[in-house]
C-alpha cells in the first residue's frame, strides 16, 4: 500500500518504479499491469490498498504524508483482511487520508 502511494504521488519515473516493482517479493504477486491499475486507483482515492498480496491474509492501507520536500512518510493501517473488511475499507481509507492530511499540514507548517 505504501509503495502504491509512492508510485502514485512520489514523482518517480516510470522506469524507476518498474525497476523497484520487479524486486518486490510477495505472497500473492500481481502482474505489473494489475499493480499499475492499483496505483491509478490509489491516485484517484488518495490512499493505497493491498488486500493480501504482499502478505497473504493481511490487508494494508496507506495514505501519503507530504512535507516541504514531497512525500516523506505514510500513515498505515495493517490488519487481518477479514477484520479490515468488517471495519470497512472505504471508511478506514477516508480516516487515514484525513489523518495524513493533518500530519502533512503540521509538517509543512513547521
Amino acid at each position: 500500500a505504501t509503495g502504491r502511494c509512492l508510485a502514485a504521488f512520489g514523482g518517480h519515473s516510470r522506469s524507476e518504479i518498474e525497476s523497484r516493482f520487479r524486486r518486490l517479493r510477495w505472497d500473492r504477486p500481481l502482474s505489473l499491469k494489475a499493480w499499475q491499475a492499483e496505483v491509478d486507483a490509489t491516485r484517484q482515492r488518495g490512499y493505497g490498498l493491498d488486500e493480501g498480496n504482499y502478505i497473504e491474509g493481511v490487508s494494508v492501507l496507506a495514505a501519503p504524508v507530504s512535507s516541504r520536500d514531497g512525500i516523506s512518510h505514510a500513515v498505515v493501517a495493517v490488519g487481518v483482511s477479514e477484520q479490515i473488511r468488517r471495519i470497512g475499507v472505504a471508511a478506514l481509507g477516508r480516516d487515514l487520508k484525513a489523518l495524513a492530511a493533518f500530519v502533512s499540514s503540521q509538517l509543512q507548517a513547521a
